[in-house]
């Protein structure tokens, strides 16, 4: 072969390899630059939270002036409930539907195409069992969530802490719950708590006398 066409078809080839994996490259760059902008800063990702009074809030990286908000019950955002243009860098719902997984995302205001190779969104699920408590809490996790439409408080214990649990209704003073255990994990029938207030005591049994967490726990369903 000519010295010249063999040049001329190398040249050929590296400009389709370019091409090719260029424009691969350029893909993933989008996919991976979806979110890049925006950090998602409450609820976290797949957090349980209260289903009333709730803030969305987030930070945008590039400071834009309007942005837009979108609110889904599916991750492809099929079907949206809330569609809306603001300034800002948080959104105040009132109420939300209960035991269910919500798609938030933050989007240009200035345009209607929202970029496909995008993964660009953050979800959380909704409870009606709200918690208050100090921030201290002996190294436990107090995680309320639900299975199907049953509410339950699930309790994280990566330190194998040994204590004892009580329920306690702030009604009529009854004992509603007690539990001794160093379990790594257990679940609370919330679900079996009539709706109100009630005080749920943590006694660390392995600690100074003195070391009992309180909570205040509402069942609202």
């Amino acid at each position: 072969m000519h010295p010249f066409l063999s040049k001329l078809s190398l040249g050929a080839l590296m400009i389709i390899f370019n091409l090719f994996f260029g424009f691969k490259s350029s893909c993933n760059d989008l996919i991976h630059k979806g979110g890049a902008n925006i950090i998602y800063i409450y609820p976290k990702e797949n957090q349980v939270i209260y289903y009333h009074d709730l803030i969305l809030r987030w930070q945008n990286k590039e400071n834009k002036g309007c942005q837009r908000l979108q609110l889904s019950i599916v991750k492809d955002f099929s079907e949206i409930f809330i569609d809306t243009i603001l300034q800002g860098y948080s959104f105040p719902i009132k109420d939300l539907e209960k035991n269910k997984e919500f798609y938030w995302r933050i989007t240009d205001a200035s345009t209607d195409i929202i970029n496909p190779y995008s993964a660009d969104y953050s979800f959380f699920k909704t409870t009606s069992l709200h918690l208050q408590y100090p921030e201290n809490n002996f190294g436990l996790n107090l995680i309320p969530t639900y299975a199907g439409d049953q509410q339950l408080l699930f309790i994280d214990n990566p330190h194998l802490l040994k204590y004892s649990l009580s329920i306690l209704s702030i009604e009529d003073k009854s004992r509603i719950f007690d539990r001794q255990t160093c379990s790594s994990n257990q679940c609370i029938p919330t679900y079996k708590l009539p709706k109100g207030k009630y005080i749920l005591k943590i006694h660390f049994t392995e600690k100074e006398i003195n070391s009992i967490s309180e909570v205040l726990l509402t069942q609202d369903e």
